[in-house]
């Protein structure tokens, strides 16, 4: 995947999966996920969830903003989106760092 990132314009969409479950909690932390394994840091460009709202595996949760291209991040498991920590338009995001909160459902 990296190597296609490299010749990807910016405008480009490609899926990625991540996995949101909280092993044996009731909520957990949906952190920025790592597209390539260069990336340190991404942008969000849009929420496709809204708070409160429920998702199921492969549905779109976001889409993520690198400097090389723009992806979509979906569902790995059923849940709802509790809290968004990182709002649209944020830059800079660092990888593994905390963007939502998520919960089982």
């Amino acid at each position: 995947m990296f190597a296609r990132l490299a010749v990807i314009r910016r405008t480009a969409r490609t899926a990625a999966r991540v996995h949101t479950s909280a092993v044996g909690r009731a909520a957990s932390q949906f952190t920025m996920p790592a597209l390539s394994p260069t990336m340190t840091q991404g942008g969000i460009a849009r929420w496709e969830k809204k708070e409160g709202e429920s998702f199921s595996a492969g549905d779109l949760l976001l889409q993520i903003e690198t400097d090389k291209a723009q992806m979509d991040v979906e569902a790995q498991d059923d849940g709802v989106l509790v809290k968004i920590l990182a709002a649209e338009g944020a830059q800079n995001v660092a990888v593994n760092s905390p963007i939502a909160i998520v919960a089982e459902e």
